[in-house]
């Protein structure tokens, strides 16, 4: 009889104990999420930033969990909308802010992911500073005078950078951040992007908030001396008339600030 009894007990913990087991390992995959177009997925590390200004969101399909029944939780909803059709996930921003969305699943299984929206911004970091001069009855000394001048005046040297941040969709105006050096503080203001009809690239207009102001052409760039660094974008300013009063052999008069790994955010 005590043989039984104990038998019973063991068989009974041995139940209870496959019971919990099941229910702390489910069997089913993780929930994830894949992005639903073509190109590297936008999140990293269950953080997604997007675009202020894109209307048609971000869409995702999810994978994993109990069989595709799924509840989504959006922490702030006046920020971002999560569209759910049973296929796709869509992430529409509305705002800039953040949000929390964590999607689960009846058997307990969950996805947390944090996004944030933001406005698209530009980043060109200075990597070459160079000057040009023309002028053929310009002497070398004056030349060299002239170039020097040119270098210094440049309000950002190597290892600085421009942060362009875009408050519209058409991305022709917004704010600015101009780090003069890598580790400097920066100099904020705004700017403006226009396309002059007589010219090819871009103009940019600076105006930082200490009073000082600033004209650029963004054009591409290729240097004859390193065509093995292939096509930069520059940050060019005409400062003839700078230097013309000075030195009336001066024909033209060019500063570049050279750039070769803008990014995208």
């Amino acid at each position: 009889m005590k043989l039984r009894t104990l038998f019973q007990i063991v068989c009974i913990s041995s139940c209870v104990a496959i019971f919990s087991a099941c229910n702390d390992d489910d069997g089913y995959p993780p929930i994830t999420l894949s992005y639903a177009e073509n190109g590297q997925s936008p999140i990293h590390e269950n953080v997604l930033t997007v675009n202020t200004f894109d209307e048609d969101g971000v869409p995702f399909r999810i994978f994993g969990g109990d069989n595709g029944r799924y509840v989504i939780h959006n922490s702030n909803p006046q920020i971002v909308n999560c569209d759910y059709n049973g296929d796709i996930l869509n992430i529409v921003p509305l705002t800039t802010g953040s949000s929390t969305i964590k999607i689960t699943d009846y058997s307990g299984n969950s996805y947390t992911l944090q996004v944030t929206v933001a406005y698209p911004t530009q980043t060109y970091t200075i990597s070459e500073i160079q000057a040009e001069v023309t002028g053929d009855n310009l002497t070398i000394s004056q030349i060299k005078t002239i170039n020097a001048d040119i270098l210094s005046r440049i309000p950002v040297q190597e290892g600085g950078s421009y942060v362009f941040t875009f408050r519209n969709k058409e991305q022709t105006y917004g704010t600015i951040e101009i780090y003069p050096s890598e580790y400097s503080k920066p100099l904020g203001g705004n700017f403006k992007y226009t396309q002059a009809e007589e010219y090819e690239y871009p103009l940019i207009e600076i105006n930082l908030s200490d009073g000082t102001s600033y004209h650029y052409a963004l054009r591409p760039y290729t240097s004859s001396s390193q065509p093995e660094a292939g096509e930069r974008m520059a940050l060019q300013e005409d400062v003839t008339d700078t230097y013309k009063g000075r030195h009336p052999a001066l024909e033209q008069a060019f500063s570049y600030q050279i750039s070769s790994n803008a990014s995208v955010r």
